[in-house]
């Protein structure tokens, strides 16, 4: 089959930019982990024997990563003459036209991944990814909040300017909610970009307050976006991400269990992941993850949802009959330990850990071109994965 992956920051999603890469950390670390979830992807697929094209800004990607890029797939440059959005959307739709199935990689800040899907369906683009309402609240932490059924142990969101409102009529109930902090981060942000936490809501307040805060939410033209920010509170407990492939028709397929590595400093950073883990509570986690996003329609592709794993986990019993047969009571998804914190309805980082489990069948799967991927498992391999190193 013919195949496209597209992906923003290193695709033409910095066309304006005066730099030659991206400067500041946050987009820093995000365009490293696009550019290696492209390379990872192209070169499942080619191995798979597919042909695969995709859209190079080469003014972004470094000359020796374009060698590489070059050896496993058919590029398109960005047109270096005419480097603005518009221009790199027609580009992409040429690319895209020309392919069986197209996916795209792109970060939910700004709404690019929902402006950009939008704009590809329109032109009835065959694409492998969420649709939909399901990427709107998926994209949209403040929505997601309010969308979410009670299985999902959500934290409790608010606005910012709801939790100072909060904190102003309740500072003794506010302060008891959490032990561990409290997180403010963009609604529509990916990752821990642009992620802050605070050991207390006092210190939260102040942050608020202060000269800091209007510096932070300030756009990049300037203008103050209080209304972009949600405040939650920090839940204890193993950082995790499940992985899951749906096909839009049948229930998500679990792909597995990886613990994340996050450090909690005032600007909270993730760094990579490892695992599996919670390989014993398979079936379990599969039951929850579909409890979780049931309520969605659009629910198709790869799909990541970062999750806690609390520290003294419930009491919950994983050995009876039904339990094993994978069919869970209500009652049962209820009393499950863990808590969703986050979903991605898009291609997320883990995936560069996962193919080292699968192969590059698990790339077929993301296209939904095989159901094949799992029998490829290599269930006594543990792995670890940094942020994908691409400078140079």
């Amino acid at each position: 089959m013919q195949l496209a992956v597209l992906e923003f920051l290193s695709g033409g999603g910095l066309a304006g930019t005066s730099s030659e890469s991206p400067s500041d950390p946050e987009l820093q670390s995000l365009f490293q982990e696009g550019l290696g979830m492209l390379r990872c992807l192209l070169e499942d697929l080619a191995l798979c024997g597919h042909r695969v094209s995709t859209v190079i800004d080469s003014r972004a990607v470094a000359a020796s990563e374009l060698v590489v890029l070059r050896s496993i797939a058919e590029v398109t440059l960005v047109d270096a003459s005419s480097r603005s959005e518009a221009s790199f959307s027609m580009q992409w739709l040429e690319a895209a036209r020309k392919a069986d199935r197209v996916l795209v990689i792109a970060p939910e800040i700004g709404g690019e991944l929902e402006r950009i899907t939008q704009f590809m369906e329109r032109e009835r683009i065959p694409l492998r990814g969420a649709t939909g309402m399901f990427l709107v609240h998926g994209a949209d932490k403040l929505a997601m909040a309010a969308s979410l059924p009670s299985v999902a142990h959500h934290p409790k969101t608010w606005t910012v300017a709801d939790w100072v409102a909060e904190w102003r009529e309740n500072r003794h109930d506010l302060e008891c909610i959490s032990d561990d902090g409290w997180v403010c981060k963009d609604r529509w942000g990916a990752g821990c970009s642009e992620m802050k936490w605070f050991p207390s809501a006092g210190s939260l307040l102040d942050w608020l307050e202060g000269p800091q805060a209007g510096s932070h939410f300030r756009t990049e033209s300037g203008v103050e976006s209080v209304d972009r920010w949600i405040v939650q509170p920090w839940r204890s407990g193993t950082p995790a991400s499940l992985s899951l492939i749906a096909d839009g028709e049948s229930p998500p397929r679990l792909v597995g269990c990886m613990g994340q590595t996050i450090e909690r400093r005032e600007s909270v950073q993730y760094s990579g992941g490892f695992g599996p883990i919670e390989e014993d509570r398979f079936e379990s986690l599969q039951s929850w993850a579909r409890a979780v996003l049931a309520p969605y329609e659009g629910v198709r592709g790869w799909i990541g949802l970062d999750m806690i794993i609390p520290p003294h986990r419930e009491n919950v019993a994983f050995g009876t009959a039904s339990h094993r047969s994978g069919h869970f009571p209500k009652e049962f998804l209820d009393s499950a330990p863990w808590s969703l914190i986050e979903i991605n309805p898009r291609l997320t980082t883990s995936y560069v850990g996962w193919r080292e489990i699968y192969g590059p069948s698990l790339a077929e799967g993301v296209f939904g071109i095989s159901t094949g991927w799992p029998s490829c498992k290599r269930t006594e391999k543990q792995v670890t994965f940094p942020i994908p190193n691409l400078k140079g």
